[in-house]
């Protein structure tokens, strides 16, 4: 997965584009996930072991 496209980001909140192809949360296959993207994101402005949480969980296609 490119670089995560952030939209919003608070200090409780963070939004973001989910690429079409990519999944949420992992399948067991190894493929990069939204999850990974965003915990990445989260550790590299001082927040490492925040668990991120999806609200809304697209299918791959969208």
């Amino acid at each position: 997965m490119d670089e995560l496209a952030v939209i919003y980001e608070d200090e409780v909140l963070l939004a973001c584009d989910k690429p079409a192809g990519v999944i949420v949360h992992a399948d067991g296959t190894g493929a990069p996930t939204l999850t990974d993207a965003v915990a990445a994101h989260l550790a590299a402005t001082g927040r490492a072991g925040v668990r991120p949480q999806a609200v809304q969980r697209l299918d791959r296609e969208t």
